[in-house]
Order: C-alpha cells, then sequence, then structure tokens
C-alpha cells in the first residue's frame, strides 16, 4: 500500500538565516556540511518545514487515540534476515519510556542534557532519546551525521549529562576528548546498546567520566528495551543484564521450543511483556515462526549467570561447519584479543564439504595478510573448526549508521567476488574483494 503523502524535513530549516546562507556558499568548508544535511526528496513529496511555517493552531477536539492504536512503524531483519514492518502501539512506546525512565532512575526532571546522537529512526534512540528526553523535558543535542569532534564542540557549549549510543560512538568520544582535553565528566550516566560493549571501551569510559556506563538490550519488536545492568558498582560489562519490570523471560531448548535449558547454558531468548509488539505487518507465516505459544521468539542465543543474561550469539549469524555450531561474535572476540587488529568481522560462506566454512574481514596494520599464523595463534582460544579458513585483510570494515558492523553486505561482497584465494588484501593499492 502506497502511502497518501510523504513529508520531508529539512534539518536545517530551523537555523538561523545567516547559517543557512553560509551553507548555500559554494566553498569546501559548506560542502561538507551541506551534504549531510540535505539530500534528494522523493518527487511529489510534502515539505513539513513548509506546512507547518503556514499551519494555524488546531482548535478541534482531541484526536481519538488508545494505547491499542499504532505508533509508529520500524523495519527491522526480523529473525531471519528478511525485512519486515513491525508495528508499535502507543501502549507499546509508553511502557518501554517508563521501564527506560525507572531503570535510570537518577534522572532529573527538567534538568537533564542529552547526547542525542543515535537516529530518531532507530528503536533505541526513538524510545530511549526522544521518548524519554521529551518526557522528562530534556535538553537534547541533536547532529545531522555522529561527528566526535563536532559533539565535543557542542558539549563545551551545553555541557551533556546523559550519553545513549553503540560503543563505537563511547570509544571515538573519550578518546578524541583525551587528543583534545575536552573534560567529559559532566556526563553522570551513560548506557550502551546495539552490540556488545568491550571491557577496554568500558574501563576507559569510566575513567575518563568518573561515573558508571551500563549496557541495554533489545530489539524492534520489543520497542526496544529488553534488559539492562544495574547503574551501580553490580554492573557487568559485557553482559545484557537483568531484564526489566513486568517482562517475563525464558532460556529455550532451540529445537523444542517449549522446554527451557539448564541453568547456565545457552538458549534461545523468548520474551513476553507490554512492550512487545503484536507481530509483523501482513506477514502471517512469519508470526507463525516468530511467535510459540505467546513468547516472542528473539532468534538470540544467551545464557544465564545469577539473573543476568549474557549474549552467546545471533540464531541468525551462526556458522554450522560439518555439523559444529560456530558463534561469529566468539571468534571475533578472539582475534581482536589475540592480534593487533582494529575491527573485525566473521561470516560464514558456503563450502560443499563442510556446509560452511569461517571467513574473517579484518582491518589491521599487518604488513601481509597471513591466514596459518592467524590461525595458529587462534588456537590458543578456539577449537580447530571454529578457525578461520579465509582471510580478508582491508582497509575499513563497512558499518551501520549506528555503529554496528554490516554483517550481511560484508558476506555478500564475499559471495559475489568469489575469491579463488583464501587470503586477500583489500588496502589501498592492493587487490581483492573489497577494492
Amino acid at each position: 500500500m502506497k502511502p497518501k503523502n510523504i513529508l520531508t524535513v529539512d534539518i536545517s530549516h530551523p537555523l538561523p538565516a545567516k547559517m543557512r546562507a553560509a551553507l548555500r556558499l559554494p566553498v569546501p568548508k559548506a560542502r561538507k556540511p551541506r551534504k549531510q544535511m540535505k539530500s534528494s526528496t522523493p518527487r511529489g513529496s510534502l515539505s513539513w518545514d513548509k506546512n507547518v511555517d503556514a499551519a494555524t493552531p488546531y482548535a478541534g477536539p482531541d484526536p481519538d487515540i488508545t494505547a491499542t492504536d499504532t505508533a509508529v512503524i520500524l523495519h527491522s531483519s526480523g529473525t531471519n534476515g528478511v525485512p519486515k514492518s513491525v508495528p508499535l502501539t502507543h501502549g507499546n512506546i509508553r511502557v518501554n519510556v517508563n521501564q527506560n525512565l525507572f531503570w535510570v532512575f537518577e534522572l532529573d526532571r527538567g534538568a537533564e542534557c542529552f547526547f542525542s546522537l543515535l537516529p530518531y529512526f532507530h528503536a533505541f534512540g526513538m524510545t530511549f532519546l526522544l521518548g524519554c528526553g521529551v518526557a522528562i523535558g530534556a535538553c537534547q543535542i541533536i547532529l545531522p551525521t555522529f561527528d566526535p569532534g563536532l559533539a565535543l564542540e557542542a558539549h563545551k557549549r551545553r555541557p551533556v549529562s546523559f550519553f545513549l549510543g553503540v560503543p563505537p560512538m563511547f570509544d571515538r568520544i573519550c578518546k578524541r576528548s583525551i587528543e583534545d582535553d575536552v573534560d567529559i565528566s559532566t556526563i553522570r550516566y551513560s548506557v550502551s546498546g546495539g552490540m556488545s560493549l568491550a571491557s577496554e571501551i568500558a574501563e576507559a569510559w569510566e575513567a575518563r567520566t568518573g561515573a558508571y556506563i551500563i549496557e541495554g538490550y533489545g530489539m524492534s519488536e520489543t520497542s526496544p528495551t529488553l534488559c539492562g545492568s544495574p547503574l551501580s558498582a553490580e554492573r557487568r560489562p559485557g553482559c545484557l543484564g537483568l531484564p526489566f519490570p513486568n517482562m517475563d523471560v525464558r532460556l529455550a531448548d532451540q529445537e523444542d521450543p517449549s522446554k527451557d535449558v539448564e541453568d547456565g547454558k545457552p538458549g534461545e531468548l523468548l520474551v513476553k511483556g507490554p512492550q512487545v509488539f503484536s507481530g509483523y505487518l501482513d506477514a502471517p507465516e512469519e508470526n507463525e515462526a516468530a511467535f510459540y505459544d505467546g513468547w516472542f521468539r528473539t532468534g538470540d542465543i544467551a545464557r544465564n549467570d545469577d539473573g543476568f543474561l549474557y549474549l552467546v550469539d545471533r540464531s541468525k549469524d551462526l556458522i554450522i561447519t560439518s555439523g559444529f555450531n560456530i558463534f561469529p561474535s566468539q571468534v571475533e572476540g578472539a582475534i581482536k584479543r589475540l592480534t593487533s587488529a582494529q575491527d573485525v568481522v566473521v561470516v560464514g560462506i558456503d563450502n560443499s564439504a563442510t556446509g560452511e566454512e569461517v571467513a574473517a574481514v579484518v582491518k589491521a596494520p599487518w604488513r601481509n595478510p597471513d591466514l596459518k599464523r592467524l590461525r595458529a595463534t587462534l588456537e590458543k582460544e578456539l577449537p580447530h573448526y571454529a578457525l578461520p579458513r579465509q582471510l580478508h585483510l582491508v582497509g575499513e570494515i563497512p558499518h551501520s549508521m549506528i555503529g554496528k558492523p554490516e554483517r550481511k553486505q560484508v558476506r555478500e561482497t564475499l559471495i559475489a567476488a568469489a575469491p579463488s584465494e583464501k587470503v586477500t588484501d583489500s588496502r589501498e593499492g592492493k587487490t581483492g574483494p573489497f577494492s
């Protein structure tokens, strides 16, 4: 179904006239921010800004909206990687706003300043930044794109007290604050999500700010936050945390979701709660697979440790080699710990003999990629079947707008290139599948 109207927003519209005029100048200094703030618009679309400017105050009756009415439709890869539409109700979002505010309970109404550097179209940013920020009347620093230097300049003018982001954001802000000698100790509360927070990033952040950083976990289908580590000395870097209030959680056998796994063993995370959506839009077959007896199957594999949940991996990313299950995050973690790799993503590539084989795409200051040496190094931590069979050295690994590695894009690039060599170097001046 095509939408009746498409509204576009010009984020430069609220700027002072002098700044808008400066953006139009044909000079390099204006060209970069202009590219960040402007793009082509769909044919026949309407301007939100012009319509708001021409609008008159609404004098009619309050709209008849209930908690069960759809508020937004987000888009998610779901549990099998195929894009799906996720309707969330006003009730779903309101409940999760309350849960998040309850978790970060010391936020002061009307007195906080948020680093709102995640996009609002992402569930994490929409609920925690837009929803919670508006709910407590927080000031919000919003930028057209994530830029550590620009963010810290804004922080100097309006000191930030709360930062919600993904691990690469914390890492880059922390390092840039040291380089530019910018004090970020006003940031009293920090929440990381989207991907696992490395202990070294957490330690560096806490040393720089003097305050705790905790992790939150969730997905678009759950509005999004399900779990969080305590905002106290009891926090555990690297874990999903404790289930939020009013949440029911199970760790189930992947083959038989009617059975729970033994305590401490990995199992698929199944959830129930008032912030969980009721099903994908116009996708009955997908909904049948996504729910079991009223429980939403997240597709994520976790384990329980004294009430704290730890993510083992995402089932849709699982690599199966000769019947052995391999979690990419474990291989990625070993490469980061045992080598000088700066960034890494691991994917499974089809292999007629074994089903799949492990391919490692690495950004590192290595003179030459050496698969044999890498395998020998990783054998200290990994079983033989989990060792990479392919090694591709690259200049950059593609990441999403929120900083997560684009695993699907990396895998498709490797498949499309079908490299005959198991070791390639695609850095500048080299050849390979990522050249």
